[in-house]
């Protein structure tokens, strides 16, 4: 990670008994996205803020507050801002709260005090799984190889939740066996990268070109359209 964002990570310890009890989100860098758009509603949610609705709603009904830990790289690299602020506060409530990117919160701890951990992609979640704390993927996490780590649907939320037991030796076995050989053959395809998908096959398939500006001027839409919902309130 660079210096720009090591400013808002926090090493010392932190208190979040009061938060208690709580399922903690951690989100995915706002610059993260599927190399193929297409495939990625198969492999979890489509996105991480579609993850975080039907998490929160899962959390309401189980009767856990949602705290939502976003990542300091979800600020803008030009100029530090942050141009998601309004649509996540949409997920501020009594049973949800939001730590912004410049929040000063030390994730770690944040894991270890909750009930469990959530991410949509972030490689966080194998540190917590390393921290003993029962950490769920949300979509296509690198660490998440196997279905013991994945709650690709709100069924599988609503049951981890109510009972989060989880063998993360097997997990982080499988991860070091991973690292260790430099990967594992993938199920849906021989290999990926930002720009293309080599299938089983071997065919290249190529990520559309006006995909990412899509990706970007939705949220932008979005915001436009959360901004001006509170002014005319």
């Amino acid at each position: 990670m660079g210096q720009k964002w090591h400013k808002y990570y926090v090493k010392h310890g932190q208190d979040f008994t009061n938060l208690r009890p709580y399922v903690v989100f951690f989100t995915t860098s706002t610059h993260e996205f599927s190399p193929i758009v297409e495939y990625e509603c198969k492999f979890g949610f489509l996105d991480q803020f579609e993850a975080a609705k039907t998490l929160r709603l899962v959390c309401e009904k189980l009767g856990y507050k949602l705290v939502i830990r976003r990542h300091p790289n979800s600020l803008s690299p030009f100029d530090e801002r942050d141009r998601e602020v309004l649509l996540w506060d949409e997920f501020s409530s009594p049973n949800a709260v939001v730590f912004g990117p410049k929040h000063y919160v030390n994730s770690i701890e944040l894991a270890k005090n909750s009930h469990m951990a959530f991410v949509w992609r972030s490689s966080v979640g194998i540190e917590t799984l390393f921290e003993g704390v029962p950490t769920y993927a949300l979509g296509s996490a690198r660490w998440a190889l196997n279905e013991s780590v994945r709650a690709w649907s709100e069924e599988k939320i609503y049951s981890v939740i109510s009972s989060p037991a989880q063998n993360m030796n097997l997990t982080l076995e499988i991860y070091a066996n991973y690292m260790a050989k430099g990967g594992i053959p993938l199920k849906h395809f021989k290999s990926v990268n930002r720009y293309f998908i080599t299938t089983l096959l071997g065919d290249r398939l190529y990520m559309r070109l006006g995909d990412r500006f899509v990706i970007a001027f939705s949220n932008w839409v979005r915001n436009s359209f959360y901004r001006n919902t509170r002014r005319k309130a």
